[in-house]
């Protein structure tokens, strides 16, 4: 997005969304607000791969479902190298 300011105020304005949402993914308060600051920088740091006049809210919310997944196969993948031991 070439304007950052304006990409700041989607961000800002996405929050409350993001975090209704990643607590019904988390079901904890500080595991969605890990989820939501996740979310906020990876979209800032990926911020160039954002299409201005496509849909904002669809793209970050895609960025946090990405990472609650990959959080979750991290996680499984810790817990069955636990039971390995």
């Amino acid at each position: 997005m070439k304007s950052e300011p304006l990409f700041k105020q989607h961000l800002v304005g996405a929050v409350p969304a993001l975090r209704a949402f990643a607590l019904t993914l988390c079901r904890t308060g500080h595991l969605a607000d890990d989820l939501v600051q996740e979310t906020l920088l990876r979209a800032w740091e990926h911020q160039d791969q954002f299409s201005p006049g496509t849909n904002f809210k669809a793209w970050i919310f895609t960025i946090l479902r990405k990472w609650d997944v990959e959080e979750d196969l991290l996680e499984g993948m810790a817990n069955e190298a636990e039971e390995l031991d």
